[in-house]
């Protein structure tokens, strides 16, 4: 079973705040907690930003990575913003977001070759 810390996603209530605020700290103390209760992955995904995926998707990556040693689950439907943080991410990655629509399959395959995803 592999277990992945689904909790930096701005989905969630305040994660949107301190990702807009680039509040490191705290979205560090969330990677930590999360890979200290045994999560194999530390989930990235800033989705809900659109406009600023492509820029925070790989700070986000950065700063997890800074603070521990595990992978990065990228989580996002956009190519160019999970291109961005496959640039950045140490390791092996894992992505967590295709579809079969053609296009974004394609799109995520050629990245998931690429980055050894």
């Amino acid at each position: 079973m592999v277990i992945v810390g689904e909790k930096i996603n701005t989905s969630l209530k305040g994660i949107t705040e301190a990702i807009k605020a680039k509040d490191k700290e705290f979205i560090q103390e969330l990677a930590l907690r999360q890979s200290k209760q045994g999560s194999d992955y530390i989930d990235v995904n800033c989705g809900t930003l659109i406009d600023v995926e492509e820029e925070m998707l790989p700070w986000l990556v950065e700063i997890v990575q800074e603070v521990v040693d595990k992978p990065c689950c990228i989580d996002s439907p956009n190519p160019k913003a999970l291109e961005s943080a496959l640039k950045v991410h140490k390791g092996v990655p894992m992505i967590n977001s295709i579809t079969a629509e053609k296009s974004r399959y394609d799109d995520v395959i050629k990245l998931v070759k690429q980055y050894d995803a």
